[in-house]
């Protein structure tokens, strides 16, 4: 119990932490598209897994932008990555207080 104490306090949750940073990256992805008047698809073909849509290849382009070390090691990576950062923007957008005033 000492040595559990001592610990710094962690997350409960299990496996790998969460890519933060790459929220931003998609948040810059979805104003890109809302300026632009593009629908920010991201699509996976259920019979041969292979991913599409406006937001993957917006994704895919612009990760060469990014260090090496930050891009995403396959295209199914990168869709991972978006659909999980998209599902925490729409987390963090429905959490914010509604401003009623």
């Amino acid at each position: 119990m000492t040595a559990y104490k001592a610990l710094p306090d962690r997350s409960a949750e299990r496996g790998r932490p969460a890519l933060d940073w790459y929220d931003d990256f998609t948040a810059l992805l979805l104003e890109i598209a809302g300026k632009a008047s593009v629908a920010p698809t991201l699509r996976k073909d259920r019979k041969n897994g292979v991913r599409s849509g406006w937001l993957f290849d917006a994704a895919q382009a612009l990760e060469s932008f990014l260090w090496p070390e930050m891009r995403s090691p396959s295209p199914e990576a990168c869709g991972k990555r978006l659909e999980r950062s998209r599902r925490r923007l729409r987390e963090r957008e429905r959490q914010k207080p509604r401003d009623d005033g």
